[in-house]
């Protein structure tokens, strides 16, 4: 594996997504209602590590807008916007192994 170079796997997105979780929980929890926009695009597992990511807010009692096939990055930003939410998500698994 060459330096700087990691592979996504589920327990990678697992800990990101309870990091993140945590943070909204624990620092912003005046928008924690608000939920998090996930998305992933048609790329090998990325349908996979955004359900992954979505368990994790679920357990923090944190609401999830999840997209139910695959979509184009800008949508996920626009979601936030649109539903005000606390965060957004976008798997983009390019890189798997």
């Amino acid at each position: 594996m060459a330096a700087g170079f990691s592979c996504m796997n589920s327990l990678i997105v697992i800990q990101a997504s309870q990091g993140l979780a945590k943070f909204i929980r624990d620092q912003r929890s005046d928008i924690a209602s608000h939920g998090v926009v996930i998305g992933h695009d048609a790329r090998h597992n990325s349908k996979k590590f955004a359900a992954l990511a979505a368990n994790a807010f679920i357990a923090q009692k944190i609401p999830v807008f999840l997209f139910d096939q695959e979509a184009p990055t800008p949508l996920v930003p626009f979601g936030v916007n649109h539903f005000h939410a606390a965060a957004g998500i976008m798997v983009t698994a390019s890189h798997v192994g």
